[in-house]
Order: structure tokens, then C-alpha cells, then sequence
């Protein structure tokens, strides 16, 4: 639970630092305040949610973790 909810919230942020990045560069670059990209964005938006909920695309699940514990031979280092 609290998993998901760290990569929900890094996945959210990411998305308000590209749209931010997007804003910026616009700007920088004409010094005109463009809000295009919210068509931009609604349209990938909704190529996103065709992806994962018709067509059955989505986040791959998480690797089941390795055992970290070792043989106490495998520790001692061979010089």
C-alpha cells in the first residue's frame, strides 16, 4: 500500500515538472505564455488510457525481491 502510493505520487510529480518544463521552454524560447499544451497533453492523455484500459497495456509489475542474505563464504572477500 504505502509502495503504490510513493510511485503514485513520483509518477504525479513528474507529470507537474514535465508540464512545468513545457511551460518554460515555451516561454524562454518565444516570451510568449502558450497554453497549448494542455491540448497536447489531453490528447496523450487519452492515448494513455486507451493503452492501458482497452487494449490491456500498463505499469509492469515489480520483480519479486532477491534473498540479500549470503553464505558466510560468499562474504569473505579472496585476496
Amino acid at each position: 500500500m504505502l509502495g503504490q502510493l510513493i510511485v503514485n505520487g513520483i509518477a504525479m510529480g513528474s507529470l507537474y515538472a514535465l508540464i512545468a518544463l513545457a511551460l518554460v521552454m515555451i516561454y524562454k524560447t518565444s516570451e510568449v505564455i502558450n497554453f497549448a499544451q494542455g491540448e497536447i497533453s489531453m490528447a496523450a492523455t487519452f492515448v494513455a488510457y486507451v493503452l492501458i484500459a482497452d487494449k490491456g497495456f500498463g505499469f509492469p509489475s515489480p520483480s519479486p525481491r532477491r534473498s540479500r542474505s549470503r553464505s558466510r563464504s560468499a562474504r569473505r572477500s579472496s585476496f
